[in-house]
C-alpha cells in the first residue's frame, strides 16, 4: 500500500473518530440541558404548591355556605382569624408569581391575590351582616367572589404545570 493511501486512512479515521466524539459530546449536553429544565420545573411545581397549597387550604374554610350556616358571634371572630391567615399567605404567594419566568404565572398570582381578597371581604360583610340584614343577594356574590378565587388558584396550578 503507498504511504499517502495510509496517511489518508489515518486521517479518515481521526476525523470519523472526532466527529463520533463531537456528535457525543452534543447529545450528553442536550441530555443534561433537559435534565436542569426538568429540574427547574419541578423546583417550580414545588414553589407553587407552597404557595397555593395554603390559599387553597383558606379557600375551603371561607366557604359562604358553610360559614353562614350557624351565625354567631364567633363566626366574626372565625373571620377575623380567616384575614389573619390570608395576611400571612398574599405575600408568598405573590413572591412566588414575581419570581417565576413566566409572565402569565405572575399575573395569575396577582389576580388570585385580589380574587382572594374579594372573596374574604364579600364573605366577611355577609357574617357581619348576619342575622338581621342577610341578603340572598349577598350570598350570590360571596359565592361568586369565592368561585372567582378557586378558579384563579387552579388555574395558576394548571400554568406552572404546564
Amino acid at each position: 500500500m503507498p504511504t499517502w493511501a495510509i496517511v489518508v486512512l489515518a486521517l479518515g479515521s481521526a476525523l470519523v473518530a472526532s466527529g463520533a466524539a463531537i456528535v457525543a459530546m452534543k447529545i450528553q449536553l442536550r441530555y443534561a440541558s433537559e435534565g436542569r429544565r426538568a429540574a427547574e420545573r419541578a423546583r417550580q411545581r414545588e414553589r407553587a404548591a407552597l404557595a397555593v397549597a395554603p390559599i387553597l387550604s383558606l379557600l375551603d374554610e371561607t366557604e359562604p355556605q358553610r360559614l353562614t350556616s350557624v351565625p354567631g358571634t364567633q363566626t366574626l371572630t372565625i373571620m377575623n382569624e380567616l384575614w389573619e391567615r390570608w395576611r400571612t399567605l398574599r405575600d408568598p404567594v405573590l413572591a412566588f408569581g414575581a419570581s417565576h419566568p413566566s409572565g402569565r404565572v405572575d399575573e395569575l398570582a396577582r389576580e388570585l391575590a385580589t380574587n382572594m381578597s374579594n372573596a374574604l371581604t364579600s364573605v366577611h360583610w355577609l357574617v357581619h351582616d348576619l342575622p338581621e340584614s342577610w341578603s340572598a343577594e349577598a350570598l350570590e356574590t360571596a359565592k361568586k367572589d369565592h368561585a372567582a378565587a378557586r378558579r384563579r388558584a387552579d388555574e395558576l396550578l394548571t400554568a406552572v404545570r404546564g
